[in-house]
């Protein structure tokens, strides 16, 4: 409940019955964009938790999610914008996440599986905090 006031939009807080604006204007000020990515960080970084042996996991596990054959960060970045989004991102946005997935490693090579362990929350954090994704 909290979070959402944050971010500008208070469940039940609009008072007038047509509901919060569907305009980006209302909501692209820097404060409520500051306060959802933090949201999406606090998401990522949410672990199982508890006294069991995996306690310690993510409640999101990416890695799990992707398929075993796509590892380089073109694909990875390609595959998880499909999913979140429903369409790639455009090469404006898709470039920046890929290269910090491969993180001076040449973007078309298939990252070690360490590394992808790693980096792939990241950029799946970064699809979220894109502005294809922030768009109406």
């Amino acid at each position: 409940y909290w979070s959402y006031s944050g971010m500008g939009q208070q469940l039940f807080g609009w008072r007038p019955p047509n509901g919060y604006p569907d305009l980006k204007e209302d909501w692209s000020s820097t404060m409520p964009m500051l306060q959802r990515w933090r949201f999406i960080n606090w998401l990522l970084e949410q672990r199982v938790g508890g006294e069991g042996p995996d306690k310690d996991n993510y409640r999101m596990d990416f890695n799990a999610q992707t398929p075993p054959a796509i590892k380089s960060p073109y694909e990875l970045v390609d595959f998880w914008a499909r999913r979140i989004l429903g369409y790639y991102l455009p090469a404006e946005e898709r470039e920046p996440i890929a290269l910090l997935l491969a993180s001076g490693r040449n973007p078309d090579y298939d990252l070690p599986d360490d590394q992808l362990k790693e980096r792939l929350r990241f950029g799946v954090a970064l699809i979220y905090m894109s502005p294809s994704f922030q768009l109406r």
